[in-house]
C-alpha cells in the first residue's frame, strides 16, 4: 500500500497542477486471472485523467495504468 502511494505521488512530477490522485485496486482476479487498477487524477480547472489496466500483480497493473496517464 505504501509503495502504491509513493508511486502515485511520483505522478506529480509529470503534472504539477494535479490536485488529487485516486488509485482503486480490484482485489478480485478477473476471468483472465489478472488484478485491475484504476487511476483517477484531477487537475486544476476540472480536468480529469482516468486510466485503468490489469496485470498478474498490483504493481505491474499500476505501472501500466500510470503509463497511460503520462501519455
Amino acid at each position: 500500500r505504501q509503495e502504491l502511494k509513493e508511486k502515485a505521488e511520483k505522478l506529480l512530477h509529470f503534472f504539477n497542477r494535479l490536485t488529487m490522485i485516486e488509485v482503486t485496486v480490484d482485489q478480485h482476479r478477473g476471468h483472465d486471472g489478472n488484478l485491475s487498477v484504476e487511476i483517477r487524477a484531477t487537475a486544476e480547472h476540472k480536468h480529469e485523467f482516468v486510466a485503468a489496466d490489469a496485470a498478474d500483480a498490483v504493481l505491474a497493473a499500476f505501472n501500466k495504468a500510470a503509463a497511460h496517464i503520462k501519455q
